[in-house]
């Protein structure tokens, strides 16, 4: 076999023309993964969306030290609107604060209650 005829051959399994193709999407961990036509510097062919999303409204690579937060908690909802670029001190400070108001709201016992003595837990 010629080596045009082997190339064809391998061109013929790439990407749409493959019957695995699924369009160049993946989920990984709840977020969606897109593949990009070159591997990133540390060789990775798919890249998680809501970064190339950040990166294009930015115009520039992501700093390693920037995070992308999306601030509705749904991973897979990467609309501009719903992403947020911080450092990763500030979008730790994001999750711990959240983090309590959400347990406040849901979990906090009145202080009148703990002070009546009552219990919880039916005895």
């Amino acid at each position: 076999k010629s080596e045009e005829h082997r190339k064809n051959l391998g061109l013929s399994h790439l990407r749409e023309k493959n019957h695995y193709w699924k369009g160049g999407t993946k989920e990984q961990s709840g977020y969606r993964m897109v593949i990009r036509d070159r591997a990133t510097p540390s060789g990775m062919r798919y890249v998680m969306e809501h970064r190339q999303i950040a990166e294009k409204a930015l115009g520039r690579p992501l700093k390693f030290s920037e995070v992308v937060h999306h601030i509705n908690g749904c991973k897979s909802d990467n609309r501009n609107a719903n992403l947020l670029i911080c450092d990763k001190a500030y979008h730790g400070w994001l999750h711990r604060t959240m983090s309590r108001r959400y347990q406040n709201e849901h979990f906090h016992i009145p202080s009148d209650f703990i002070e009546s003595g009552a219990s919880l837990v039916d005895a």
